[in-house]
């Protein structure tokens, strides 16, 4: 019988280090999530770059910010705001989220593919084994920016896949234009263990 997925627990700013004791920890935190973010990071194609996100991944963006734009003395106002403006990014379960960003020497290039996802011309695709999972795009703010919240539910086939070890890969699929980068075994094994723990994010 397969294993239930838990509840959410949410992510919420009382999980944050202290922002005046951070710096004093930030170099070591900061070497072990670069280690992490490598193996959560992967390119799709030559111009975009996919970081699957997790509890830690957001939270340690959170407090970077609130470290390097306040000075280590945010407001309980700005935690809130910075909360909110990562919520995209919390995953129900049975869900893996990611960041996805366009990068490319050619601006028209890029530009065609920011637009593309946008308008849902260029779509992501997370494929376990022979199932293929087509991410939700968050709605941006600004059309333009090339940094997209990406979103993937999984049915329960896909993820008992995936946590037992099957094959997967990412596509970037569009008009003339596909792209498939299959995942590595540290990768997919982040990812089967973020299917066991997905918090949502809270700002207050």
């Amino acid at each position: 019988m397969g294993r239930s997925l838990p509840s959410p627990r949410p992510l919420h700013p009382s999980l944050l280090v202290d922002p005046s004791l951070y710096g004093a920890i930030r170099p070591t935190w900061t070497a072990a999530m670069a280690a992490r973010k490598q193996r959560r990071r992967v390119p799709v194609g030559p111009h975009c770059t996919v970081l699957f996100e997790n509890a830690q991944t957001v939270l340690f963006q959170i407090q970077e910010v609130l470290h390097i734009e306040t000075g280590g003395r945010p407001t309980a106002a700005r935690i809130a705001h910075e909360f909110a403006a990562y919520a995209p990014l919390s995953a129900n379960p049975g869900e893996l989220t990611a960041t996805l960003f366009v990068q490319s020497d050619c601006r028209a290039t890029g530009d065609r593919l920011v637009a593309g996802l946008h308008d849902g011309r260029v779509g992501v695709a997370l494929r376990v084994g022979r199932r293929h999972h087509l991410a939700h795009v968050h709605p941006d703010v600004d059309p333009a920016d090339p940094v997209k919240y990406l979103r993937f539910s999984l049915d329960p086939a896909a993820r008992r896949a995936l946590c037992a070890g099957a094959p997967a890969a990412l596509l970037l699929l569009g008009p003339r234009l596909t792209a498939v980068q299959p995942l590595r075994r540290a990768t997919r094994l982040e990812l089967a263990a973020d299917l066991l723990e997905s918090p949502t994010i809270q700002s207050t």
